[in-house]
């Protein structure tokens, strides 16, 4: 089997100020486009009864076209931060043999091998894993894997403001082991539940050379950085996961996950600090039910759908008001990063579809309307210039989508 995809995203963000005559001013200036080509390819072969093998490829070609400028306070000037275009390659490949020791005990083992032509980093990464059916519903399953990550592609181009120096273009992969025990429970013939207990550690993740420094690649949500950076840090995830599943039966599904984790990061100085992600507790909840209109309108499906999502707050950085004042802009107390955590994280989204099939080709009008019940979710901090105070921030609030699809 053999797929081609094609993807591209581009974002760009720019800040304008007024002058003392009421120029529009250029004062902040980022364009990120991004496109990938990846080519892939799967091999399933079965042996026997209790031997098969799984192999494959993925060949990606990947363009950039990166740039941001920001004006120098002291100096009055743009200044550029990156500026850079042209592409690379990753690869990747696996093996993966499936072997059944007996009727209720199955294993998996393989390997999986990532490169990055950009600058000639790569992982072969060992993978394996073991089920063991108790009964015909019910299983228990064990499994370990090493994992790497790209790091985001700006932030290998990042350049020193006088220099135009790349420190970081030969970042190497950020690693993780990956362990995990479950659960797995048929409660009906279309209902489960299962449980499942992980821990992951990462290691080369790229922390600022400067020890003085809190930064890590872990807490990073948007943009780059332009600090020099090394792969001498690390973090770890661990936590539990219940979810109960109702597969789609008489057209009716549901989906409820309940999560309770921490979420540490080690900085340059080899503290441990909790990451920006570390909100210990997530609940969601996912439902939607299709009817067949009447017989007059045939071929006509009516979908409601719902998701609840109730997450513990993002965590932040303090504010240092002082030094904020003195800059006239937003500076974090980056010595006590992320000891701030906002309020809970609560949305409601519902979307009401009605597809119509055809002979050859299916259309759908939907509507989605996100954050449904308009809650005002925390999105951070920042220092407000006009009053020199530090006032929050907010997420989106209530959110309209109307799309019209049409599939062949």
């Amino acid at each position: 089997l053999l797929k081609v995809l094609l993807s591209g995203t581009q974002n760009t963000f720019v800040e304008d100020k007024l002058n003392g005559n009421y120029d529009a001013i250029r004062d902040y200036d980022e364009s990120y486009v991004q496109g990938k080509l990846a080519l892939t390819s799967v091999f399933t072969h079965k042996f026997n009864a209790k031997n098969s093998v799984r192999t494959g490829f993925t060949l990606s070609h990947l363009t950039y076209d990166l740039n941001k400028q920001y004006r120098d306070d002291s100096s009055g000037l743009m200044q550029t931060f990156m500026q850079t275009s042209g592409s690379t390659q990753t690869y990747q490949s696996f093996a993966q043999w499936n072997h059944k020791l007996s009727n209720r005990l199955t294993t998996n083992a393989g390997a999986h091998f990532l490169y990055l032509a950009l600058n000639n980093t790569y992982s072969l990464e060992p993978r394996a894993s073991i089920k063991y059916d108790v009964t015909a519903k019910q299983n228990i399953a064990f499994g370990y894997g090493l994992h790497s990550q790209l790091q985001p592609l700006g932030a290998y181009f990042a350049q020193n403001k006088f220099t135009g120096v790349q420190p970081n273009k030969d970042l190497d992969l950020t690693k993780a082991h990956h362990f995990i025990l479950s659960h797995d429970i048929s409660l009906t013939a279309n209902t489960h539940v299962k449980t499942e207990v992980y821990y992951q550690h990462l290691f080369n993740v790229p922390v600022a050379a400067d020890v003085t420094n809190t930064f890590s690649m872990l807490n990073v949500t948007d943009g780059y950085t332009e600090d020099g950076l090394v792969n001498k840090g690390a973090g770890k995830n661990y936590g539990v996961e219940l979810t109960i599943e109702r597969f789609t039966f008489k057209n009716f599904y549901y989906l409820l996950s309940l999560s309770l984790y921490e979420s540490k990061y080690e900085a340059a100085n080899k503290q441990w600090y909790d990451t920006r992600f570390n909100t210990n507790y997530a609940t969601t909840f996912t439902a939607g039910k299709e009817w067949q209109l009447s017989e007059k309108r045939k071929g006509r499906v009516l979908g409601v759908n719902g998701k609840l999502v109730y997450v513990g707050g993002f965590r932040t950085s303090p504010v240092n008001l002082a030094e904020s004042i003195r800059k006239n802009e937003t500076v974090y107390d980056e010595s006590h990063p992320f000891t701030l955590q906002n309020k809970d994280y609560f949305r409601v989204d519902v979307r009401i579809s009605i597809k119509r099939n055809y002979a050859k080709l299916t259309s759908t009008l939907s509507l989605d309307i996100q954050n449904a019940t308009n809650n005002q979710n925390i999105g951070g901090q920042r220092f407000d210039k006009k009053t020199g105070t530090v006032k929050y921030f907010y997420q989106t609030g209530l959110l309209p989508v109307l799309a019209y699809r049409i599939e062949f």
